[in-house]
């Protein structure tokens, strides 16, 4: 699945939902607790714009660099946008951003709740972590060819993938009975960790 690909996630204090045109009335009244455009220190879309914001939004959804959520709490109400954003699906990156919130729902579990099931997304859908999606390209220089590969775990062939983290070694033969011997250590990133504050 694509990280642009619409999901829902679900937490405690909050959901995200696919943003749709039809989110439009419920953002307006959230973007007005607060009148959140008015903010020096940020863009936020007044209520006059809202609907450019979330075509904009929905517009980028379609390229595959946004995937846009309307921000739920625990009740239901709409409260605030969020983005994964300026998605790489080649290079497995993803920004999370182009956030707001109205103003009751600041300073609450919620924004903390939202990055983090974001961030666990993120990680299990890109593969970043605990999958076996690592590879070895091994390019053998000098000797004679053709040459013979013996790797940890009596694999033969040359590459190898769908790899788990860890450390592979292996012993290259060349056509005159020549070894030589290397290892390749595939890492992974940690699994990302937050805790929920209520404040």
């Amino acid at each position: 699945m694509k990280i642009s690909s619409p999901i829902t996630l679900k937490g405690s204090h909050a959901s995200l939902v696919p943003l749709e045109m039809a989110h439009h009335d419920a953002l307006c009244d959230a973007v007005r607790d607060g009148e959140l455009w008015k903010l020096w220190y940020t863009t936020v879309p007044s209520p006059e714009g809202m609907a450019k914001e979330i075509e904009r939004r929905l517009g980028l959804q379609k390229i595959g660099s946004m995937n846009p959520f309307c921000v739920l709490d625990s009740k239901g109400k709409t409260v605030g946008m969020t983005t994964y954003m300026n998605i790489d699906e080649h290079n497995r990156r993803v920004e999370i951003g182009s956030t707001w919130y109205c103003k009751s729902a600041q300073r609450t579990a919620i924004n903390t709740e939202c990055k983090l099931m974001l961030l666990r997304y993120a990680f299990i859908n890109l593969d970043c972590n605990g999958n076996s999606t690592g590879s070895i390209d091994l390019t053998p220089a000098g000797g004679t060819s053709p040459y013979t590969y013996a790797w940890t775990g009596s694999v033969t062939t040359q590459d190898l993938s769908n790899l788990a983290a860890g450390t592979y070694n292996v012993t290259v033969t060349d056509n005159n009975a020549c070894t030589a011997t290397t290892s390749v250590t595939i890492t992974e990133p940690a699994v990302p960790t937050a805790g929920v504050i209520a404040g």
